[in-house]
């Protein structure tokens, strides 16, 4: 009886990645594991389970071959080592993932989904069900120690992140910033900055200075040499520049 159980979790797993939703939770959210699903805390396992069960809201699960989780007109499929956390809010579910792959389909009247990443947020504000499409927005979220990517496979997603708002369409991807580096490495990183931008000034002062310097002498040369003659001294300020840099905004699309 557990064999089909399980052959069945794999058969709506893959369903999910490769066809249509096949169906969908009713008011309580679910996890369906095809393995075993640790749940992890200070990255130790505190408990495991490997049947059917509510969702542990919050807490960080570690999948043991793939597992499903069913929510109200959305479906997840969590692959083989995924480490990830599932709250739900008022407006929204809120979906960490520390590393692996989560596949997800959702119908555009869902709750919006906020991805959490070690590397950034993405927050989706409208689901875009095309007509042609199975009534449903397919994608998947990846994350590595290095990088953390958004895809779309069928229809659109509207979403937020520190760039603005955008427009994610079948193909397309969104990649998220490095991993941040420690504070350590990162005060490292901030005085050789600053040491470097000090040394950058005092240089292109001395530089200004020079150049001021040469152009007052070469223009007023006669003058100097007459003023020298009656005692009159003459004196050349040197005038620093400073830049600037923007980014570009993204429009909506």
């Amino acid at each position: 009886m557990k064999g089909v159980s399980k052959a069945l979790v794999f058969l709506l797993a893959m369903g999910l990645v490769f066809q249509p939703v096949l169906s969908w939770a009713g008011p309580g959210a679910r996890v369906i594991p095809t393995g075993k699903v640790s749940l992890l805390s200070d990255g130790k396992e505190v408990n495991q389970f490997q049947s059917e069960m509510p969702l542990p809201e919050g807490a960080l699960m570690l999948c043991n071959g793939s597992c499903l989780v069913q929510l109200p007109g959305i479906q997840l499929v969590a692959q083989d080592k995924a480490v990830f956390a599932l709250t739900e809010g008022k407006d929204r579910w809120d979906l960490s993932v520390k590393s692996g792959q989560v596949h997800f389909a959702m119908r555009a009247e869902a709750k919006p989904v906020s991805f959490h990443t070690p590397h950034d947020t993405l927050q989706t504000e409208q689901a875009l069900v095309p007509v042609s499409s199975a009534g449903v927005v397919r994608g998947s979220i990846t994350v590595t120690e290095a990088e953390s990517i958004l895809a779309i496979e069928e229809g659109a997603l509207q979403v937020m992140s520190a760039d603005g708002t955008m427009l994610v369409q079948p193909g397309q991807t969104i990649r998220l910033a490095q991993a941040q580096m420690t504070p350590q490495q990162t005060k490292e990183e901030q005085d050789k900055k600053k040491a470097g931008a000090a040394a950058a000034g005092a240089g292109a002062a001395a530089g200004a200075g020079a150049v001021g310097a040469g152009a007052v002498g070469a223009g007023t040369g006669a003058l100097v040499a007459g003023a020298v003659a009656v005692g009159i001294a003459v004196n050349a300020a040197a005038v620093g520049t400073s830049g600037f840099s923007g980014t570009q905004a993204v429009s909506p699309q």
